[in-house]
């Protein structure tokens, strides 16, 4: 079983799926712009649990050890034979030098940002663990039909549901980079951002993509166009 994020809930679940979330951290960083320490510490919080998960398995497996040869010892060995003598505990885990609490709840924020990132996609999802259930082929290979027109003086984004949960559009105002505009779960959106200075027209420019199950999925839109002149002195 797992949650929204695709972390497992059992302990050994998590910490294989910590060590694979780390590894691929490390091939992905640069796309997404993760900071080199936020790399570091989820790899140190990999190592650091699959220690102590593994800690805990190896000393329940040396208490059950331990009983058993308690028993022997209160119940004689097979056929009256001596029971020899018990083996030490499992050596202590060799932890990293930055031990923090709170593992999960780090990584499943971490995960919340990755996934709105304008660079992800099912790839780096996949290669990092993080891929949610969805609709399948369907769902994977969405892609929005985008319509922008000026209604009431504002750009307006049209755009279609569907099936999916709502759309993340990004928006380009005149400067030749895009930035996240709004995560809308109902059609249609109504940019109200500041317009350019009275009678002065800029083309603003839009994409989006849909969002499944707390992710986006499927493909980018094509992008639209709209001039939009300023009305207000």
């Amino acid at each position: 079983m797992t949650n929204g994020y695709n972390i497992p809930d059992d302990d050994l679940g998590k910490a294989a799926w910590l060590e694979k979330f780390a590894f691929g951290l490390s091939e992905y960083a640069t796309v997404l712009g993760l900071a080199a320490e936020t790399v570091a510490q989820v790899q140190d919080d990999a190592k650091n649990y699959a220690a102590t998960v593994q800690y805990v398995v190896a000393i329940r497996d040396y208490a059950k050890g331990v009983t058993s040869y308690r028993n022997a010892l209160r119940n004689g060995g097979a056929k009256g034979r001596a029971v020899g003598v018990l083996g030490p505990p499992p050596p202590l885990p060799i932890f990293t030098p930055t031990l923090v609490g709170n593992v999960f709840g780090r990584v499943a924020k971490l995960v919340g940002g990755i996934k709105y990132n304008e660079k992800y996609n099912d790839a780096i999802g996949k290669g990092l663990g993080i891929v949610a259930v969805s609709g399948g082929a369907s769902v994977q290979g969405a892609k929005p039909m985008l319509k922008a027109e000026i209604r009431g003086g504002y750009p307006t984004i049209i755009w279609k549901k569907g099936k999916m949960d709502g759309i993340k559009l990004w928006v380009d105002r005149g400067t030749g980079k895009f930035t996240l505009l709004a995560i809308d779960m109902n059609p249609d959106y109504v940019d109200k951002h500041p317009q350019p200075p009275m009678r002065q027209a800029v083309v603003w420019t839009y994409k989006g993509i849909y969002v499944k199950n707390d992710t986006h999925v499927g493909e980018w839109s094509d992008t639209v166009e709209v001039a939009v002149t300023g009305n207000i002195g």
